[in-house]
């Protein structure tokens, strides 16, 4: 589990990453990151719909995978303070990890490196 301190988990944090953010797309991932001024640490939450993953034990454990492959990321992508919403795209039970922490490096230095 991620600490509480890399967890956007207010509604209010949810509602501006929402309304201010803008949205990046990948195969199997999907992120809406708000570049926060004054923010000194990554904020992250992981959204799977029930369109996606009807299962709740399938939609955890899709949340957990991208959470642990978060961890192991974003130590890297620290140089300044955002929130972010993962959204998992489809089914990613039968995708092997690397796959997924390559379409996530990817949408993260995508949307990092945009102005």
């Amino acid at each position: 589990m991620l600490p509480r301190v890399l967890r956007v988990s207010r509604k209010v944090e949810v509602d501006t990453v929402i309304k201010k953010g803008k949205f990046y797309q990948g195969v199997l991932l999907g992120l809406r990151l708000f570049k926060a001024s004054g923010v000194k640490s990554p904020k992250i939450a992981i959204v799977v719909s029930k369109k996606i993953i009807s299962k709740a034990v399938l939609r955890n454990t899709a949340k957990r995978r991208v959470r642990e492959i978060m961890r192991s990321v974003i130590p890297t992508q620290n140089d300044q303070g955002w929130w972010a919403l993962v959204f998992i795209r489809r089914d990613i039970s039968g995708v092997s990890n690397q796959e997924v922490q390559r379409d996530l490096e990817f949408l993260l230095k995508k949307a990092l490196l945009a102005k």
